[in-house]
């Protein structure tokens, strides 16, 4: 059965009614296609957090060191929102977006875990050569991503729990 034909009963509606948004980290290396991934697999309804796409929005990747923190701030905001019941006591009914992806490197097993245990995330690795992850860096990117590049394999550890998938072979 794949990955999203799964059937999953802990996302079933919480006993007062109140909907919770299934989360899904999809992380792997800077240019192995985890956007590319989350915007093939994503329904209408669906909400994406993805870092790069933040950084693009609030003025571009030139300037990605002064907005790092702004972004940070905004996509944990953003989750803190996920992770609250949706309803209270004085509170009307708020929607929720029935699926949450979040792109992110996440290259250790804690990174990941906390996802897991925090929001129930399934975890999607894309897994993409070094090699070719590199070269999309070399072809598409600022020269420190290949830095980034290296430095998220350098971190990685796999983890029996987390579902893999292709990144594909080519830049």
């Amino acid at each position: 059965m794949s990955f999203f034909a799964r059937p999953s009963a802990r996302w079933a509606a919480p006993a007062n009614g109140a909907q919770r948004s299934q989360v899904i980290l999809v992380a792997g290396s800077p240019c192995a296609g985890k956007s590319t991934f989350v915007r093939e697999h994503m329904r209408a309804g669906d909400m994406v957090v993805d870092y790069d796409a933040l950084i693009a929005a609030l003025g571009g990747a030139g300037r990605s060191h002064f907005l790092r923190r702004y972004v940070i701030r905004a996509r944990n905001a953003i989750l803190r929102e996920v992770a609250a019941p949706n309803i209270g006591p004085g509170m009307a009914r708020l929607p929720h977006a029935r699926r949450v992806w979040v792109v992110k490197g996440a290259p250790t097993r804690q990174e990941r875990a906390e996802y897991r245990e925090r929001f129930g995330a399934r975890v999607v690795v894309v897994e993409t050569p070094e090699r070719i992850c590199l070269a999309r860096a070399l072809a598409e990117r600022p020269p420190e991503w290949r830095d980034a590049v290296s430095a998220w394999f350098r971190a990685y550890v796999p983890d029996d729990r987390d579902e893999r998938v292709s990144g594909g072979g080519g830049p």
